[in-house]
């Protein structure tokens, strides 16, 4: 990969991997030959658990999503929007298959960074290690809070989880990126279910909805719902 410019070092170096690296060292790793960015189209697919690069991804720009499909249930695990990062799980495993399926939202530019280049620079800056440790720590945790959803035992407490997991920590309105059909299968529902808690949910005044727009009213109320 050519050598890029100084605005775009500094951007990078914003990403939490890459946050307090030595400039010229960051840029001679993004810019070294085994490098490489891609772009990929709206709908196009990214990665499967068959077909995927031994590399840290590093989504620069667009949105993706990242699902899993399990006995015949298809569950949104995340939705990537750049700066983000992905391919961690399969970096160091040997004969792996990979976890989940990744699908670009929008147009997508990824930064293909493989085990043997990052290795490489690990031994140059050891903060690259320190951040990357702590990018799989937050992994860890990232993951945990999903399986405390998906073990909620109430259908209120289910759908109180997504919602604030999809909002994040803005919290105010979010949009369901799926038909009330397909959340009821993410959810592992039935769609009755799904309806009647979202019926609770709206007459408890926790939230309003218009659609696939979905304002949160009472956030403490939804968390209360996932103790």
């Amino acid at each position: 990969m050519a050598r890029l410019d100084k605005s775009f070092i500094r951007g990078l170096g914003a990403i939490a991997l890459f946050a307090g690296m030595d400039e010229t060292t960051l840029s001679e790793m993004v810019s070294d030959a085994r490098a490489e960015r891609v772009v990929f189209s709206p709908g196009q697919t990214i990665y499967t658990p068959d077909l995927y690069r031994k590399s840290l991804a590093v989504l620069l720009n667009g949105r993706a999503e990242v699902r899993k499909t399990s006995a015949g249930h298809t569950v949104i695990l995340n939705r990537l929007t750049a700066p983000a990062l992905f391919g961690a799980a399969i970096l160091f495993q040997d004969g792996a298959r990979y976890v989940s399926e990744i699908t670009a939202l929008t147009a997508c530019t990824i930064l293909f960074l493989p085990q043997e280049l990052l290795t490489d620079y690990m031994r140059r800056d050891f903060t690259l290690v320190e951040n990357y440790l702590r990018f799989l720590s937050e992994r860890i945790r990232f993951l945990n809070r999903k399986i405390d959803g998906f073990t909620q035992a109430s259908a209120e407490g289910r759908l109180a989880w997504y919602l604030l997991d999809l909002a994040g920590q803005e919290a105010g309105e979010v949009c369901l990126p799926v038909s009330l059909q397909k959340l009821a299968s993410v959810l592992n529902l039935g769609r009755a279910s799904l309806y009647r808690a979202l019926d609770s949910l709206i007459e408890s005044r926790l939230i309003e909805r218009d659609g696939r727009l979905v304002k949160i009213i009472d956030k403490n109320g939804l968390q209360a719902l996932c103790q």
